[in-house]
Order: C-alpha cells, then sequence, then structure tokens
C-alpha cells in the first residue's frame, strides 16, 4: 500500500436512504416555518383572520402534535416533548375555541418544534421497525402502516401547514 486510507462508508438500505431523504426536505420545510413563526408576536399567534378556522398558534401547534402521533402515539411508543393534552388542543377538527388555561405558551410550542426535529433525528433508526396497530388513512390520501411510513408522509404534512402560515400571514400583516 502506499499509505492512503481508505474509509469504508456504511451502505444504507433503500429505506433508510428513503428516509433520511424525507428528514432532510421535513428539516428544510420545518426550518422554514420556524423562521416565520419566530417573527410574530404571541398577540399575532393568536389572531383568527377572517374566513380562516384557526391561527398561527394553532398550525404551530398542530405540525408538532400531527408528528408526534403519527411517528410515536400511532406506533405504540411514548410521545417525547409533549403530553396527551396537545392532542385535545391540536389534533386534525379541533381549533383555537379549544384552548383553556392548560395549553402551552406560544414559546413553548416555536421550541418543542424546533427540538422535535432532534429528537426525530434520533429515532430515525431506533424506532424504524416500529408498526401501527391499525393503519391510518391521512387527509393526504395515504395510507400508513408504520414509523417508516410515517416519517415519509409528514414533509407532505409539513409543507401543507406550510401554505397555511403564509396564507394566514398575508391576512393578519
Amino acid at each position: 500500500m502506499t499509505g492512503v486510507q481508505t474509509c469504508a462508508l456504511p451502505i444504507l438500505t433503500v429505506e433508510e436512504e428513503l428516509r433520511n431523504q424525507a428528514f432532510a426536505h421535513l428539516s428544510i420545510l420545518r426550518n422554514k416555518n420556524i423562521s416565520l413563526l419566530e417573527n410574530i408576536t404571541e398577540k399575532q399567534a393568536l389572531i383568527i383572520p377572517e374566513k380562516f378556522s384557526n391561527n398561527l398558534y394553532w398550525q404551530a401547534g398542530h405540525i408538532l402534535t400531527t408528528q408526534m402521533s403519527l411517528l410515536y402515539r400511532r406506533s405504540n411508543l411514548e410521545m417525547p416533548l409533549i403530553n396527551k393534552k396537545y392532542i385535545s388542543f391540536f389534533a386534525k377538527g379541533t381549533s383555537p375555541s379549544d384552548f383553556d388555561s392548560e395549553i402551552p405558551t406560544f414559546k413553548n410550542v416555536l421550541h418543542e418544534l424546533k427540538e422535535s426535529l432532534s429528537a426525530l433525528q434520533n429515532d430515525l433508526h431506533n424506532y424504524s421497525k416500529a408498526k401501527y396497530d391499525v393503519p391510518v388513512l391521512v387527509s393526504f390520501g395515504m395510507t400508513l402502516h408504520s414509523f417508516h411510513d410515517a416519517v415519509l408522509a409528514i414533509p407532505y404534512h409539513e409543507a401543507y401547514h406550510l401554505n397555511a402560515i403564509n396564507l394566514i400571514l398575508k391576512q393578519i400583516k
């Protein structure tokens, strides 16, 4: 040998590569959402524009709650960062009128939204084989059967809410 060291790169399965790509896409979208939401006040976050059913506070909490629910709760895993009370505030079909004194602060929701990327990155491999007891048909037409399926679906959900956040921002500014 001529003194050249070689480094064997790990060979990823197709599933691992798909999860890594989905996580990269989610990171881009999540960081865009966070940057938009960090530039508003809590008072602005509470405004429900005319012809809208929710506000930016709900959007942030909903993104977080959906991620935690689809990845962890549906896979019978403990949800990191949030408790089940979030579901009563931010799940599909809820509205800001469901908020009560137990709701986390907007600042807290944004912090947890940021932290949720790190939690997911740590769990991508650990829970990749976790399965749902019952498949879930999500609103954009995908049927999810597992943690892996949820990792692939969450960027679609994030992108949808990036659009909703932008539409609400146009109305309140």
